[in-house]
C-alpha cells in the first residue's frame, strides 16, 4: 500500500521518485481496467435486510439508501450508505471508496462509518462475477474473521455477511437485498444519521476541521531541486464527529518527464482505532494510489505518522511529522521523510498550513 501523509500533495514526492525523469518513465496514470468490475455499482439503490449482534440476539431489520458514483478521475467508485434499523439503535452513515491498488496488483476497499469505525480491506472477484471481501482483526480485545459476499443480478444484488467472534461459530451477521432506485436520498437521511459526540480522542482532532490554504515544497528524489506545491484541502467531520474526511485539491504543478502540468485530488479518512490505540489514516487519489498510516500523539501540539509498505517495487519506510501551531497561532506546520529502498533517508516534504480565508 502507498503511503500518505496528513498533507495529502506529499504523494506527489512518492510517484514521481527517483526512477521516473524521463517521460517514457513516468508510470501510468489512467484508470485501470480492473476498475470495470466495480461498474454493476453504479447508480442508486435501496434495500432491505437484518443484522443479528451476537448468534444468541435477536435479528435487526434495517433499510437502506445508497449511492455510487466515480470520483477522483474515474479511479475510485465513491458509495455512500445510510442505514435506518428497527427498535432503539441509532442509524448508521457509511462511506466507501472501491478501486486498484497499484502497488499490490489487487482490488481494495477504504471505509469509514458514523460508530467511527475506519478500515482498508482487499476485495476479490469470483469466476461469476461475485465479489468477496474477508477481514480480520480484533474487537474488544477479541479476534474475528469475516467474510462479505455480494452477488449481483439485473438490476439488484443480495449481501451477506459472516462473521465469527473468538472461539464462536460462524453465523450470518448481515443479509439483504438492494434493488436500483430512482433516487437514493442519501443526503437527506445523513442529517438523521448518528448524533452521537466525538470520543475523547477525535475530540483532539477537532482543530483540523475547516478549509487550509496549503504551500510548500517536495523533493521528488536525492539531488533534485526542490519543487513548489500548493492548493486548498477541506477537513469536515463525519456524522457523529467520530471519524474526519478530508477533500484535498491541488493546483497543477509540473512534475519531471511529464508534458503537461499535472493536477491533484484526494479524498482520506481518519478514525480511532481503540484495538491498535492509536489513529488510523486511510487515503486515495486522482494518481489511483491508496494509502494507510497510523498515528500517534508525541505531545499535545505534534502528531507523529509512520507507514512501511512497498513503493515503485521497493520497500519504503515513512515517517511524518505534523506540528500545530501553539499559543492560539492557526498555522500547521508539517515535514515527511523516506527510506526507499536500501539508499539514503531523503527529506521530501515541507509544508505550512494556514486558514483559508
Amino acid at each position: 500500500m502507498q503511503q500518505r501523509p496528513i498533507v495529502s500533495f506529499a504523494i506527489l514526492a512518492l510517484v514521481f521518485a527517483a526512477p521516473c525523469t524521463r517521460a517514457q518513465d513516468m508510470p501510468d496514470m489512467k484508470p485501470a481496467a480492473e476498475l470495470q468490475k466495480y461498474a454493476p455499482f453504479v447508480g442508486a439503490w435501496k434495500g432491505s435486510g437484518t443484522y443479528q449482534p451476537t448468534p444468541e440476539a435477536p435479528k435487526i431489520k434495517w433499510t437502506v439508501h445508497e449511492e455510487a458514483k466515480w470520483v477522483l478521475g474515474g479511479h475510485f467508485l465513491e458509495v455512500r450508505t445510510e442505514v435506518a434499523f428497527t427498535g432503539d439503535m441509532p442509524p448508521m452513515s457509511m462511506r466507501g471508496l472501491y478501486g486498484w491498488d497499484r502497488e499490490a496488483r489487487r482490488h481494495v476497499m477504504l471505509a469509514s462509518n458514523s460508530m467511527g469505525k475506519v478500515a482498508r480491506a482487499y476485495v476479490d472477484f469470483a469466476a461469476d462475477g461475485t465479489m468477496l471481501i474477508a477481514t480480520m482483526g480484533t474487537h474488544e480485545g477479541k479476534p474475528y474473521l469475516s467474510r462479505e459476499t455480494v452477488r449481483f443480478a439485473k438490476d439488484r444484488y443480495e449481501l451477506k455477511i459472516e462473521h465469527a467472534m473468538g472461539t464462536g461459530p460462524f453465523y450470518v451477521e448481515v443479509e439483504g437485498v438492494m434493488e436500483r432506485a430512482a433516487d437514493a436520498k442519501v443526503a437527506a437521511m445523513a442529517a438523521e444519521a448518528s448524533a452521537a459526540k466525538p470520543g475523547p480522542e477525535m475530540a483532539k482532532m477537532q482543530r483540523l476541521l475547516g478549509t487550509w490554504q496549503v504551500k510548500g515544497t517536495m523533493i521528488p528524489s536525492p539531488g533534485a531541486p526542490p519543487m513548489e506545491i500548493s492548493g486548498r484541502e477541506t477537513y469536515e467531520a463525519a456524522p457523529g464527529g467520530n471519524v474526519l474526511h478530508s477533500h484535498t485539491v491541488g493546483d497543477p504543478v509540473a512534475m519531471p518527464g511529464a508534458t503537461e502540468k499535472v493536477s491533484y485530488e484526494g479524498i482520506s479518512f481518519l478514525g480511532w482505532s481503540s484495538d491498535s490505540r492509536c489513529y488510523e489514516w486511510v487515503s486515495a487519489d486522482s494518481m489511483g494510489m491508496v494509502g494507510y498510516m497510523r498515528t500517534w500523539w508525541s505531545d499535545e501540539h505534534t502528531l507523529v505518522m509512520t507507514c512501511s509498505d512497498p513503493m515503485m517495487g521497493q520497500p519504503c519506510a515513512m515517517r511524518g511529522i505534523l506540528a500545530f501551531g501553539k499559543d492560539g497561532q492557526p498555522a500547521i506546520r508539517f515535514s515527511s521523510e523516506r527510506f526507499p529502498g536500501a539508499g539514503p533517508m531523503l527529506k521530501d516534504f515541507e509544508a505550512t498550513y494556514t486558514r483559508a480565508k
